[in-house]
C-alpha cells in the first residue's frame, strides 16, 4: 500500500500517513436493459483492452496493478507481470495479438517505462525508459513500430512534451516534426497518428 502525507504525531512515537489502496468492479453495460452488468465476474480493474480479432482481452488488475490477459469468457486466465515491475497503465495489443505493449508508471526516483510483453507470457522487455519518461504507447497497423509521448525537462523544472516513433527492428526512435507540446498517439488505420495537446 503506497503511504503519502505523513506526519508525526505530537507526543513523537506515532507516524500518521495516508494510505491508499485502489478497487474497483470491472462492468459493462448492457444497452438493451439500460444497466451496467458485472464483466469477467466483477473483478477489480480497469485499463481493458481487447485484441483485433475480438477473442482476448488484457487488463490491469487491483489493488496490486498487474498485468493480466484472458480469453472474453474469462478463461484461459494469465498474469503477465509481477507487482515489482510498478504500476502497469495502458496495455496495448499488437496488430497480430500475440504481442501486448506498456507503460510502467514511475516517481520521483524512476522514470516511466515502456515495455513489451508476448501473450503468451515470459518475461518482460524493456524497450523504452530514462530521461524523456516514456509513456502511452500505440502500434502502426503493420506491428513494426510504436509510437508513444514523453516528457523531457529543460531545465529548472520546466518540461516539454513530444511525439516520438520506435522502430521496433532497429529498436531507434525519431520525433515526430511539429509534435511538441502534444502528448498521447493513437495510430488509426491508413497510418494516420492523432496526437493530444497539452494546454
Amino acid at each position: 500500500m503506497p503511504f503519502r502525507y505523513s506526519t508525526v504525531s505530537r507526543d513523537g512515537k506515532q507516524i500518521l500517513a495516508l494510505g491508499e489502496t485502489m478497487r474497483g468492479e470491472l462492468n459493462v453495460y448492457d444497452t438493451q436493459a439500460q444497466e451496467f452488468r458485472p464483466y469477467l465476474n466483477g473483478i477489480s480493474a480497469g485499463f481493458v483492452e481487447f485484441s483485433r480479432d475480438r477473442q482476448w482481452v488484457t487488463y490491469v488488475a487491483y489493488p496490486d496493478a498487474t498485468l493480466w490477459r484472458s480469453r472474453v469468457d474469462g478463461t484461459e486466465r494469465l498474469q503477465l507481470t509481477t507487482p515489482s515491475l510498478g504500476v502497469i497503465l495502458n496495455p496495448r495489443w499488437s496488430p497480430d495479438g500475440k504481442f501486448i505493449v506498456f507503460m510502467s508508471w514511475g516517481s520521483v526516483e524512476i522514470d516511466n517505462r515502456i515495455y513489451l510483453v508476448s501473450a503468451d507470457g515470459g518475461a518482460p522487455m524493456l524497450l523504452l525508459s530514462g530521461d524523456f519518461s516514456p509513456s502511452d504507447p500505440t502500434w502502426s497497423p503493420d506491428g513494426k513500430s510504436i509510437a508513444y509521448g514523453g516528457s523531457a525537462s529543460l531545465g529548472e523544472d520546466i518540461r516539454f512534451t513530444e511525439i516520438r516513433i520506435l522502430n521496433l527492428e532497429t529498436r531507434r526512435s525519431t520525433i515526430i516534426p511539429g509534435s511538441k507540446g502534444f502528448y498521447g498517439p493513437r495510430w488509426f488505420a491508413r497510418w494516420t497518428l492523432h496526437c493530444c495537446a497539452v494546454e
